[in-house]
């Protein structure tokens, strides 16, 4: 009988790795396609594919970072920000994601958000955001 209750707790313990390791190669699956379609420019499929992903695995930030970009641009820019918060309080350095919610910022016209974002990624050592900074954010500045 103790035989029996162990290859039972054994085989439902193999069960659960398999479905976590299928959930996790699923989600990775739908991230490709999402990151697949934004480069096709199909964003509404590449929200939607990301969307399976991150309900699949809602702990990835670069998932979670992708379905923000998808929303983005579908200007659905405070769904947007509102991604980028998620992947910001699970990888807080990620620089990436402070330029794009600067953008989607900038979008919804709050330039001081806007600014500090793209400060923060060009502390975190994202160069991108300097033509940014420039254009943007040193003309807003009061000389001192």
């Amino acid at each position: 009988m103790k035989r029996k209750i162990f290859y039972v707790s054994f085989m439902v313990g193999i069960i659960c790795i398999s479905l976590s390791s299928f959930a996790q190669q699923s989600a990775e699956f739908y991230l490709k396609n999402g990151i697949s379609f934004i480069e096709k420019k199909n964003y509404q499929e590449a929200f939607e594919e990301l969307d399976k992903a991150y309900k699949l695995d809602s702990k990835d930030p670069n998932i979670i970072a992708f379905r923000g970009q998808a929303l983005q641009y579908l200007k659905r820019y405070t769904e947007a920000i509102e991604s980028y918060d998620l992947a910001l309080q699970i990888q807080p350095n990620y620089a990436e994601v402070f330029h794009l919610r600067g953008l989607a910022k900038f979008e919804l016209k709050d330039l001081t958000g806007a600014c500090e974002d793209w400060e923060q990624a060009n502390k975190l050592g994202y160069d991108m955001v300097i033509d940014l900074i420039i254009e943007y954010c040193m003309k807003a500045k009061p000389n001192k």
